[in-house]
């Protein structure tokens, strides 16, 4: 069956459950497309190549998916967008490519290289043989402790009001989608993301964001979401963007084809 998932909520609470469901049918779908190497049986499941009708049933899942998570981005007052690229910034950082560059270790295992790297000593620095391509404009982004510093109106007494979150357009899928494969070449980590593994990987996210709603109280109006949160979303963010890229689905297609094909005709135009 189609999850429909509906995007407004007032409350974290009900948006969260919204996203937990569309992610379960997401998963509930492609968990039969699961298949082993036919050569060794004891190889690591994939997710086999979907053809044309599966990801017909695919793609409106994944919309609803997307729209849930923009769900709860409006019931916290977090801007998808710039969270994602303040959180891109610190994660460049954990993973510098000259050290991780092939490799699949969590950043923590390379804290103390980057130490090393950094003072000038590099013979620690894996030996991988490549140099590592830039990050691009990315690298340059200020972190700003807020989560929409450009969304957030004041009254004229100077009291914050509710904050507008914007709703992520196709120009920011794409943006988000080309910079995650800049990001995934330049450390030679597509052979580690296969759309199994993003999908598993998202769902770990969406654990880590319900550890983060579940700190709020069931009352709470937020003027302005925690960072801790909204990295958690941004986080989700990324691997729903990545899953999408990777899998086919195609991420100009989560805001819906009518929307996106008025927005993709309109960006031509100008």
């Amino acid at each position: 069956s189609s999850c429909s998932c509906t995007m407004m909520s007032s409350s974290p609470f009900p948006a969260f459950l919204t996203l937990s469901h569309c992610l379960g049918q997401v998963c509930e779908m492609v968990q039969w497309s699961e298949v082993l190497s036919q050569v060794d049986s004891n190889a690591t499941p994939h997710l086999k190549q979907l053809d044309d009708k599966q990801l017909k049933k695919l793609r409106p899942r994944c919309q609803a998916l997307f729209q849930a998570l923009v769900g709860v981005a409006i019931s916290t007052n977090a801007d998808i967008m710039h969270s994602w690229r303040r959180k891109m910034k610190k994660v460049m950082k954990k993973y510098p490519p000259e050290l991780c560059r092939g490799r699949s270790d969590k950043y923590t295992a390379y804290t103390e290289m980057r130490a090393k790297f950094d003072s000038g000593d590099k013979e620690d620095a894996p030996a991988n043989g490549h140099s590592a391509p830039s990050d691009g404009q990315y690298t340059s982004v200020k972190r700003q402790k807020t989560c929409h510093p450009e969304s957030v109106e004041r009254s004229s007494s100077g009291s914050t009001a509710a904050a507008v979150v914007p709703t992520p357009s196709v120009a920011d899928l794409l943006e988000s989608r080309d910079l995650y494969r800049t990001f995934a070449s330049a450390r030679d980590w597509d052979q580690f993301h296969t759309p199994r593994n993003l999908l598993l990987a998202m769902t770990g996210e969406v654990g880590e964001l319900a550890q983060e709603i579940g700190k709020l109280a069931a009352d709470d109006k937020l003027t302005e979401a925690p960072e801790s949160l909204c990295d958690e979303i941004a986080d989700c963010w990324s691997y729903l963007v990545r899953f999408c890229d990777k899998s086919g689905v195609g991420v100009e297609t989560l805001v819906g084809e009518t929307n996106a094909a008025v927005e993709t005709s309109g960006a031509a135009s100008n």
